[in-house]
């Protein structure tokens, strides 16, 4: 279950630490670092629950939404340029 070997991305930025699953009885949760490879909306912000016994997923929910104009996202590139 989950994004091993996440590797390195492409793209403007590295992506984020590997974060370690939770188990509480038969159930595990963990981060969903990649949620747009899997269809989902965005790309983090999202936490899986899975059985520990089959590795089957349970259900996934967003906990945090993303957003980013295309102002700020603007902004932040040329920062960036800036400071690099």
């Amino acid at each position: 279950m989950g994004d091993e070997g996440l590797g390195m991305p492409m793209g403007e930025r590295l992506g984020p630490d590997d974060v370690s699953p939770v188990t509480m009885g038969d159930t595990g949760f963990e981060v969903i670092h990649w949620g747009r490879a899997r269809g989902l909306d965005q790309n983090g912000g999202y936490l899986a629950a899975y059985d520990v016994s089959s590795g089957n997923e349970l259900w996934s929910s967003r906990f945090i939404l993303l957003s980013m104009t295309r102002k700020w996202k603007t902004m932040y590139r040329m920062f960036l340029l800036k400071v690099y």
